[in-house]
């Protein structure tokens, strides 16, 4: 599985969750400034799987049924609650594939969208993960 980040993603954490064994990118130079439909876009056509954001806003700007990557969004872009949970962000990045949306929240829990069988929005949860700080 690849994984490209968004800008806002913290180096730190993409240089641990590299560590941990992922095939982890941070985002290229020629990325920045993209809009959230176009830097989707080049994720998909640069052969990615799955996208790691702190924009909290992807789910609702985009259908689900066109997405040919998955997403993943993080609670906060502090480095002191992100790095020490580098194992628990990896488990939840293995755990998305293609059309679903991953939102992490500071609460822990793991709230993931996808379009079920009749092209219905289903919403359900991941095992949810110890909260990310006060």
């Amino acid at each position: 599985m690849k994984i490209a980040c968004d800008e806002g993603v913290p180096r730190p954490l993409v240089r641990r969750l590299q560590g941990l064994g992922l095939d982890v990118s941070p985002q290229p130079p020629a990325w920045r400034g993209l809009s959230n439909g176009r830097l989707i876009a080049a994720v998909a056509s640069a052969g990615f799987d799955v996208l790691l954001s702190n924009d909290k806003n992807l789910v609702h700007q985009h259908n689900l049924l066109n997405l040919e990557i998955g997403i993943v969004t993080l609670p906060t872009n502090k480095l002191d609650s992100l790095v020490p949970r580098s194992a628990d962000i990896a488990a939840t990045l293995l755990r998305v594939s293609r059309r679903q949306f991953v939102a992490i929240g500071l609460d822990g829990r793991c709230v993931r969208r996808q379009m079920g069988p009749s092209g219905t929005l289903v919403e359900d949860e991941l095992q949810p993960l110890t909260p990310f700080g006060p």
